[in-house]
């Protein structure tokens, strides 16, 4: 959609971004027409993980140091 160069993604999301580059490229061979662009490079910013509630070094589902897009301010405050 966009033809941009770079693709801010945090560190852990690098891998993610060759992957989708790989799978991409037989697509792109059998079309053979320029419908995905490939060779988009990660952009990673000063913080390219984002840190827990818990000061963890990052958040984390699993480890359950999150905030969710639902939660209001009494869930977050009981998760810190």
């Amino acid at each position: 959609m966009y033809d941009a160069e770079f693709v801010p993604v945090g560190d852990d999301q690098v891998a993610h971004l060759e992957l989708a580059r790989e799978s991409g490229a037989p697509v792109q061979q059998r079309v053979r027409r320029r419908r995905f662009i490939e060779g988009r490079k990660p952009l990673l910013t000063t913080f390219p993980r984002l840190p827990g509630l818990d000061g963890d070094k990052k958040m984390s589902k699993s480890v359950g140091n999150t905030i969710h897009l639902s939660d209001d301010a009494d869930d977050r405050d009981a998760r810190r």
